[in-house]
């Protein structure tokens, strides 16, 4: 990979996409040319297994999708603000 550069977009920030995105910028963190950008529609992350809990009312721990990728290489996480198909905009560099 030397000489070029790539750029992964994982989008979504639920299980598999936090999964994902930890997972490549670890292993490709030594490497410049690589970069990881996680994209989501809120800033928190979602532990969809415990929405019974937050049905009935009980507080949830919030999870920061910064704080949660932090020391693991990936970038900043772009949020969109909404769910849904994300706005088409080009990607910042």
């Amino acid at each position: 990979m030397s000489g070029t550069a790539h750029r992964v977009l994982v989008l979504g920030a639920g299980y598999a996409g936090m999964a994902a995105a930890v997972q490549l910028a670890a292993r490709t963190r030594r490497n410049e040319g690589v970069r990881v950008t996680l994209v989501n529609a809120e800033e928190r992350f979602t532990e969809r297994m415990r929405l019974h809990m937050a049905a009935t009312g009980q507080e949830l721990a919030g999870f920061d999708i910064a704080g949660m990728l932090e020391g693991t290489g990936a970038g900043k996480p772009v949020v969109t603000g909404r769910p849904g198909p994300l706005a088409c905009r080009p990607w910042d560099s």
